[in-house]
């Protein structure tokens, strides 16, 4: 049989979709496993068939599902990683950040070189002005001299050109002063610039970016401070406009094989196009594009890959209990006027049930059989155009994956928690009140700054008493320190309030009573983005794919239950790398559901709050369909019994595509309104 040699969790993924163990058909000799017989005479209990056409398949079908066009982002060093920026489900466009690592230090770098440059920039301007200035003025006073030469004596204007010689010289001493500045402070900017710029290259290299339109459809488990190491998946975006097909590993060899290959969704075929490359670690998994017209597939649709290997239509085939090998060849036995006759015969394709043959008898003859044929029971069916599919429900929880925290704002003083003002689990506005807080600074230690701040501007107005410029600046850098604190005293001293910054979903409060105190900088509330919370549900079995339709319940305190529709919003284990996978659903929520489910887990409703997702999945609809009951499945082929009009049956083989709990979908070898029989 084909397809032994496949991977178990292939072969466990087959069972669990009701695909497998038909289709996979022998292509061997059967003379190879035929026991040699003698001819005997007939008897009247004999088995016997009459030959009849029969169509003998050698295929194999393996199931998956479309899926858009999935890349995967990944950092190109080692780094440590700080938070994810979308989360399954979030609209993206190409530039667009997915995720962060840590860049605290390279932040502070560059907070410290802005600063510098600043301080440069600062100290050169008022330099500049001073000299300006200066210069100006000198020029003004040379003016006035040469203005009041005028009236002057000679030995005065001798005098005042010495003057005016002397000034000049100490312009050219201002504007040499005032080129040096110049040229210093280009070297010393542009110095902070490149810094500046290595250390935003290294910021933005801290950045995720995706460079495609699309949707987020996965994210790896990374938690702030974990280890990334180099060119490992963190996040999965798809693209909807380029719709592929993922199936499990096919191998590289079966599509050359085939001499039918192709892809069977809703009653479509559909030619495939060349199959993605993969990295020599993901060969779990082969994806193919799609050719023509896929207007009518969407991602998270049921499909199946149909390799047929060999076929052959209406045929004249007998069962391979039939056979029997003889010193010249195969050979079988026709029933003649009540005698067994052995007749030689060459043979063809067999499925392992039926044999084809290319002479030695013909349709109508009747011949003997070692075993039973098929049997069948009186029962009947008709086949016809339907739907199957497989029903998942299980109950879920509620996820805000994307949260932004809230700090306590006071620097300085003693803050103290008076009490929160929002519920967990509401909502929340940005600028609205989460918690009141009081805040209590040290009055003797305001007074001490007030009185640093006097002595230090004394000073400063006494230049005359200053060594040097430089003492000067560490005084008028003390004035500044010394006014800032104060400052923050003050200020401080106004916070009563502590307010969300944005709309959302108040998902976490601090374990605090009243009156007791909150540190500087401490987490005081997480907010959710109402816009990316979902239902996650286990998903262990990859029942539920990315973009499959499901119903949301969800029962409130007062038992009331709501259904809503959902969508999942994650991709499943196939078509991603291991990093990215995940055994969990994610259901995406309208807005108004959120506020919903969010308003009745508040109020301590949280843990009485119940969620349920259930769904219709691996849906296969328009296609020819007969009960479980008429199926046969016999040495890997899988066959049914019609009854003909005439009142004679045929045994069938048929090309199944899967089954549900009650019927099996045919791919090839019935039409609508056939009769089959039952067990």
């Amino acid at each position: 049989m084909r397809g032994q040699t496949k991977q178990m969790a292939v072969i466990l993924l087959a069972a669990a979709l009701g695909i497998g163990g038909c289709g996979a058909v022998e292509t061997e000799n059967p003379s190879d496993e035929i026991t040699l017989l003698e001819p005997v005479n007939a008897n009247a209990n004999a088995n016997t068939e009459k030959v009849m056409l029969h169509n003998l398949y050698d295929y194999e079908v393996e199931p998956g599902y479309i899926y858009p066009e999935i890349k995967e982002y990944s950092f190109l060093e080692d780094t440590t990683f700080f938070s994810y920026v979308a989360a399954p489900g979030t609209e993206v466009s190409s530039g667009s950040v997915l995720a962060k690592a840590d860049a605290q230090g390279i932040e502070e770098q560059i907070k410290s070189v802005e600063e510098q440059k600043k301080n440069l920039t600062e100290t050169y301007e008022e330099e500049y002005k001073d000299l300006t200035d200066l210069i100006k003025e000198q020029k003004e006073l040379i003016e006035e001299i040469k203005e009041n030469q005028k009236d002057e004596t000679e030995e005065e204007k001798s005098y005042s050109n010495r003057q005016v010689i002397l000034i000049e010289n100490d312009i050219r001493g201002y504007e040499l002063s005032l080129n040096q500045n110049e040229e210093l402070y280009a070297l010393d900017a542009d110095y902070y610039e490149k810094q500046l710029e290595y250390l935003h290259r290294e910021q933005k290299s801290r950045l995720l970016y995706s460079d495609m339109n699309g949707m987020v459809v996965n994210v790896g488990s990374f938690a702030p401070g974990d280890y990334v190491p180099a060119k490992k998946s963190v996040v999965a975006v798809g693209d909807f406009s380029e719709l592929m097909f993922t199936c499990n590993d096919i191998g590289q060899s079966k599509r050359k094989q085939a001499q039918e290959f192709y892809l069977f969704v809703n009653g479509t075929s559909y030619e495939l196009g060349e199959e993605t490359e993969r990295e020599a670690s993901e060969q779990e998994y082969s994806t193919f594009s799609i050719n023509g017209d896929t207007s009518a597939l969407s991602a998270g649709d049921f499909g199946v890959l149909v390799a047929v290997y060999e076929k052959r239509e209406n045929v004249v085939a007998v069962p391979k209990s039939a056979l029997q090998k003889g010193v010249s060849g195969m050979y079988v036995y026709r029933i003649e006027n009540g005698e067994k006759v052995m007749t030689d015969v060459v043979t063809g394709m067999s499925d392992g049930v039926y044999t084809e043959i290319l002479s030695g008898v013909s349709v109508g003859d009747e011949i003997s059989l070692s075993e039973s044929a098929i049997s069948h029971g009186k029962d009947t069916a008709q086949v016809s155009y339907g739907s199957i599919s497989v029903s998942f429900e299980e109950s879920g929880s509620f996820q805000c994956p994307i949260t932004y925290v809230v700090k306590n704002p006071a620097e300085v003083g003693t803050v103290c928690l008076v009490e929160y003002k929002k519920e967990l689990f509401s909502y929340v506005n940005a600028g609205e009140e989460i918690a009141e807080i009081r805040v209590e600074t040290d009055a003797a230690a305001k007074e001490e700054l007030k009185k640093k701040m006097e002595r230090e501007e004394a000073r400063i107005r006494d230049a005359g008493t200053f060594e040097n410029e430089k003492e000067a600046a560490r005084r008028q850098k003390a004035l500044k320190n010394y006014q800032e604190e104060l400052e923050k005293l003050e200020t401080a001293e106004q916070i009563s309030q502590i307010c969300a910054d944005k709309s959302g979903i108040l998902v976490w409060t601090m374990d605090k009573k009243e009156n007791e105190t909150i540190a500087s900088g401490e987490t005081v509330a997480v907010i959710a983005d109402e816009k990316n919370c979902y239902v996650a549900v286990s998903n262990e079995n990859g029942l539920l794919n990315l973009g499959n339709k499901v119903q949301v319940s969800y029962q409130d305190t007062l038992g009331n239950t709501t259904v809503f529709e959902g969508n999942v919003i994650n991709a499943s284990k196939a078509g991603l790398s291991e990093e990215l996978e995940s055994a969990d659903a994610y259901i995406g929520l309208p807005h108004e559901m959120t506020e919903q489910i969010s308003a009745a887990m508040a109020n301590g409703g949280f843990y009485r709050t119940k969620l349920s997702v259930s769904a219709d999945v691996r849906e296969m609809k328009g296609v020819l369909t007969v009960p479980k009951e008429a199926v046969k499945r016999i040495a890997g082929a899988c066959y049914v019994t019609i009854c003909k009009d005439d009142g004679t049956y045929v045994n069938q083989n048929i090309l199944v595509g899967g089954n549900d709990a009650k019927n099996y979908w045919v791919l090839d070898g019935l039409e609508e309104g056939m009769v089959v029989c039952l067990e």
